[in-house]
């Protein structure tokens, strides 16, 4: 008989803890859940143009799974790897004929399947569209004269022609004649250096 108060010693109890956890914690790789991170879009965020999808598989190399988006349970869509900033997938997306849902939210999905196509894990997020309200419809006057409508006054500005100045218009001024204004090189302006096909 032992003196001691327990009949097992302290490496027995710790070898049967070690044991039993590990049997009760023990999961099988096929069922283990993964983290599946998306870097962008992230949750609530509001998105126009194009945007880079950018996720990864935490502990993972990037090269040994496979990433997909899809928006509200549509088609899975691949992500090629990225290894700029850190190694991850991403897929530029462009939003703008994202329309049937207005400004959202968008369910956006991210999975993560290894090369042999079991399911690694998956992460979804709401996003929002950020586009600009589109404009207030136009109203026409229906209070105008049966006649059509008056075109807007038109301003009719003389040429400026210079005391011994030729004029190179053979016909005369009028209203509708186009008005040039030469903007540069302005009056006085004095050019050095070469011109082309001189010498």
């Amino acid at each position: 008989m032992s003196t001691t108060p327990f009949p097992w010693s302290v490496r027995s109890v710790l070898l049967v803890l070690v044991a039993v956890g590990f049997s009760v914690f023990a999961v099988p790789a096929s069922v283990r859940a993964e983290g599946v991170d998306v870097w962008w879009p992230v949750e609530g965020a509001k998105v126009s143009g194009s945007q880079p999808f950018k996720g990864l598989v935490s502990g993972r190399d990037v090269n040994s799974y496979r990433m997909f988006w899809q928006v509200d349970a549509g088609t899975p869509v691949p992500m090629e790897s990225n290894w700029e900033g850190y190694p991850h997938k991403e897929a530029v997306v462009d939003l703008s004929g994202w329309n049937w849902r207005g400004s959202g939210p968008y369910a956006l999905r991210v999975s993560a399947r290894d090369l042999n196509g079991n399911m690694i894990g998956e992460r979804s997020v709401n996003i929002y569209l950020d586009a600009p309200s589109p404009p207030e419809p136009s109203t026409i006057d229906t209070n105008q004269s049966a006649g059509g409508t008056t075109p807007a006054p038109v301003e009719v500005v003389p040429p400026q022609v210079r005391a011994g100045a030729e004029s190179t218009t053979s016909e005369p001024i009028s209203a509708t004649t186009p008005r040039l204004d030469i903007w540069w090189p302005a009056e006085s302006t004095s050019f050095t250096g070469r011109w082309m096909g001189t010498d």
